[in-house]
This record gives structure tokens, sequence and C-alpha cells, in this order.
């Protein structure tokens, strides 16, 4: 969620930046740290810690709300696309991978 701040300066400054959001929907480190602890499987608690949703961010959506052109792709040709023309652009903008 540090990235919407992040978003809403590029804009305002029309910094040529793209941003992209590998959107997993989970802390991933939380997952790896507690399987460190050799607890066995975490319970539905430490479980919902793990998640990062309800609701989940549409950050394509947040991005046009901050002034960044945004877009969210499913493939690898569609990423290749949005990041040229994320780099070849003028000013901010933002692709979502949803994984």
């Amino acid at each position: 969620m540090y990235t919407q701040q992040a978003l809403w300066s590029m804009a305002r400054e029309g910094l040529n930046v793209t941003t992209v959001i590998f959107a997993n929907r989970s802390y991933g480190v939380l997952k790896r740290e507690f399987s460190y602890l050799g607890i066995g499987d975490p319970g539905p608690q430490a479980r919902n810690l793990f998640e990062i949703g309800r609701p989940d961010i549409d950050w394509v959506f947040l991005a046009k709300s901050l002034g960044v052109s945004a877009s969210r792709v499913t493939s690898l040709d569609e990423f290749a696309a949005a990041l040229r023309n994320g780099l070849a652009g003028e000013g901010p903008s933002l692709i979502e991978v949803p994984l």
C-alpha cells in the first residue's frame, strides 16, 4: 500500500516511471518465516495474517484514480506490450500482473 503514495507523486510530477505490481495477494515472506518455526501448519488465524485481501486491491483502478495510466495483463505477450508502452510513453504508468 506504500505504492499508492508513490503513484500520486509520480502523477503530480509527471514522472516517466513504469511500475509493475506482481499481485500475489499474500505475504509470502510471512509464510516462509512461519515455516521456519517448525511448529507445523498454521491455523486459521495465522493463515489469515498471510493473506492480502478482503477486499482485493484493484491496482488498475487505484492508479487511474491517481492520474496514472494503468493496465492489467494476463499473458507474457500482454506484459511485453504493456512494458514497451510504459517505457515509451510520457508520464507514469502501472502494470498489474495477477499471480
